[in-house]
């Protein structure tokens, strides 16, 4: 059987946020749930909702600036994404329950006997209305005070899992899109873009793993594009390429290219009534450089700790290199 809990003082609330209010009576406006007018008219209350309204501007912001200075490297398309992953209500719900905010909120008897202080809604409305009274108290500074440290958590997670794929062909980024965003696995989504490896569009530095498919096969220069990858990885950052394997001996090399060029040819008009679509990846194999030979461009662009490892008998190799902490 529900039953109906008396709320927690407000005064505990500002203890666990380390934030105190000069006017609590704007902490106290923030928790009130619009059911409970109609249960005290004559206390002339007003609910959270306008709070609410207020605070989702203020969480916007401060959370636009952090992503803007943290992400340098990203466009706006990708951090508007990374954006909305924070502000949507599920994550605000998540944040408001480890503060308990639902104990806390002033409602109405049928609202809370109807399961309304964990209801995700009036979880993440009263988080966002808490936003707009710290606001309203302390300005920006406060306000930005209170939503790092609301969030701090969620931003961790996207420091750790931020993710940014490209690609040269807008269809292969469009498809990439499309299939993170049947995702539910994901800590956040990755942000795709259009570009070229010849000419990253990223800071120096920016990131701690960069991987490549089947990509540096295809740049019309292997030199600049390693050298593309060292510059927008951190000291101790890691290089994994997964690529095809051009055989040393010439007539295994001859046979497989041979091979790969059949069934090619086959896939090509399956799929797409073309036996030439996919002629050019036996053609970009007998320009790319062995294994060994890909060994010593990584070594001449500057990297360090490089490896290669032989997948399916030698057929394709994946190399790991690592940027040095210092030079390079």
């Amino acid at each position: 059987m529900a039953t109906v809990t008396k709320p927690r003082d407000s005064a505990s609330l500002q203890k666990a946020l380390a934030i105190d209010f000069r006017r609590p009576a704007l902490l106290e406006q923030a928790l009130v749930h619009r059911s409970y007018l109609n249960e005290a008219p004559e206390l002339d209350l007003e609910s959270n909702e306008r709070m609410e309204f207020l605070g989702d501007a203020v969480l916007g912001l401060v959370i636009s600036e952090r992503l803007y200075v943290d992400y340098p490297a990203l466009s706006e398309g990708h951090l508007s994404q990374i954006r909305a992953l924070l502000v949507r209500w599920d994550t605000l719900a998540e944040a408001a329950e480890r503060i308990a905010l639902g104990d806390y909120l002033i409602m109405g008897r049928g609202e809370e006997m109807s399961g309304g202080r964990t209801r995700p809604s009036n979880l993440a409305g009263g988080l966002e209305a808490l936003i707009g009274a710290a606001f309203l108290d302390g300005g920006i500074t406060k306000a930005k005070k209170l939503v790092l440290k609301l969030l701090g958590p969620e931003l961790e997670k996207v420091a750790a899992g931020a993710v940014v794929g490209l690609d040269v062909t807008s269809r292969m980024v469009t498809l990439a899109r499309t299939k993170a965003a049947m995702r539910s696995d994901l800590p956040a989504q990755p942000a795709f873009l259009v570009g070229d490896m010849m000419a990253l569009p990223f800071a120096d530095q920016a990131f701690d793993l960069v991987t490549a498919g089947y990509g540096l096969r295809n740049a019309p220069e292997l030199a600049p594009a390693l050298h593309e990858a060292l510059r927008v990885l951190r000291p101790g950052g890691r290089l994994l390429s997964l690529d095809f394997n051009r055989p040393d001996h010439p007539v295994v090399r001859r046979v497989y290219l041979t091979w790969l060029t059949l069934v090619g040819s086959v896939l090509g008009f399956l799929l797409h009534r073309d036996p030439d679509t996919y002629r050019y990846i036996p053609e970009s194999i007998r320009r790319y450089p062995g294994a060994s030979q890909v060994v010593q461009h990584l070594q001449r662009a500057g990297f360090a700790e490089v490896a290669w490892h032989p997948v399916l008998g030698g057929l394709m190799a994946i190399h790991t290199a690592t940027r040095p902490l210092s030079g390079g």
